[in-house]
C-alpha cells in the first residue's frame, strides 16, 4: 500500500533519483485496491531510463467500479467548500 500523508491521501512519491520503485494502486470507493502482480506496468524515468514506479493495468471492471464510486461520492464532495475538497 502506498504511503499516505495522514489524511488518506497518497503521499508525494520519492524523487526519480531515489532507488526505490513505487507501487501505485487504485484508490476506489475509499479503499486501496490490490492488483495482480502480472497486471502491473513499469514506468521508467525519461532521464535515467531506470524504473521509477509500477502501476496497475486496470481492468474494465475496476474502471467501472471507480466511475460508480465517483458518481456516488460526487454530491457530498461537491457540496464542500473548495478548501475542504483536497
Amino acid at each position: 500500500m502506498p504511503a499516505t500523508n495522514g489524511n488518506g491521501h497518497c503521499a508525494i512519491p520519492p524523487l526519480p533519483n531515489t532507488r526505490e520503485i513505487i507501487d501505485i494502486q487504485n484508490f476506489i470507493g475509499g479503499h486501496w485496491q490490490l492488483t495482480d502482480e502480472a497486471a502491473m506496468l513499469t514506468r521508467k524515468s525519461p532521464v535515467t531510463n531506470k524504473p521509477i514506479c509500477r502501476l496497475p493495468r486496470s481492468t474494465a471492471a475496476e474502471l467501472s467500479a471507480a466511475i460508480d464510486a465517483a458518481k456516488h461520492a460526487f454530491p457530498a464532495w461537491s457540496s464542500k467548500f473548495i478548501s475542504h475538497r483536497a
